[in-house]
C-alpha cells in the first residue's frame, strides 16, 4: 500500500501556502530505500495567480516554479528522513539548484507530476535529484539542495 501524504499533513510540514504551496498530494515514498525517495504531484488550475502574468496570451508554469515544486516534494522527504514531529517548527528551505532542465512546457489544467530521490544527507543538509513530468513526458529535472532551518535558533 502506498505512503500517502494529503494536503493538511503537508501544510503541517511546510510554511508554504496559497497560492505558494506547490504540493497538492505525496502519493508514495519509502524513507529507508536508499536512497530514500518521495513521487507526489501538483494539479495546475488556470485560475493559478501566476497563469494570469506569465505569458496571459499562452499561459504556462515558469520553470522557477517547477524548480520551487520539486524543492517543495524535496524538503517535504527530508522532513520524513529525519523523522521530525510535525508542527516542530523547523522548516527545509532551498540551498541551492543545480543542472536544472526545461524540456517541456506546463499548461493551465496539467498535473506535474514529480519524483525526488535523496541522493545525500548530513546533518541538517541534504541533496535529492529531482525530475517531473506531464502525461509521462519530461517537463523538468535538477538537482536540489535542502537545508534545515530552526526559526527559533537563528539570530
Amino acid at each position: 500500500m502506498a505512503n500517502v501524504i494529503r494536503y493538511e499533513e503537508i501544510k503541517a510540514i511546510l510554511p508554504h501556502r496559497y497560492p505558494f504551496l506547490m504540493v497538492d498530494r505525496v502519493t508514495d515514498y519509502n524513507v529507508n530505500a536508499d536512497p530514500a525517495w518521495m513521487t507526489g504531484y501538483k494539479n495546475l488550475s488556470s485560475d493559478a495567480l501566476f497563469f494570469e502574468g506569465h505569458f496571459p496570451s499562452r499561459a504556462m508554469m515558469p520553470g522557477v516554479l517547477q524548480l520551487e515544486a520539486m524543492a517543495q516534494l524535496g524538503g517535504i522527504l527530508v522532513f520524513k528522513k529525519m523523522n521530525l514531529e510535525l508542527n516542530c517548527g523547523i522548516i527545509p528551505v532551498l540551498g541551492g539548484v543545480d543542472e536544472s532542465k526545461f524540456k517541456r512546457t506546463v499548461y493551465p489544467g496539467d498535473r506535474m507530476d514529480m519524483e525526488i530521490k535523496l541522493t545525500r544527507i548530513r546533518g541538517n543538509f541534504g541533496i535529492a535529484e529531482c525530475k517531473s513530468t506531464v502525461e509521462g513526458e519530461l517537463a523538468s529535472s535538477a538537482i536540489i539542495k535542502f537545508v534545515l532551518v530552526d526559526p527559533k535558533k537563528e539570530g
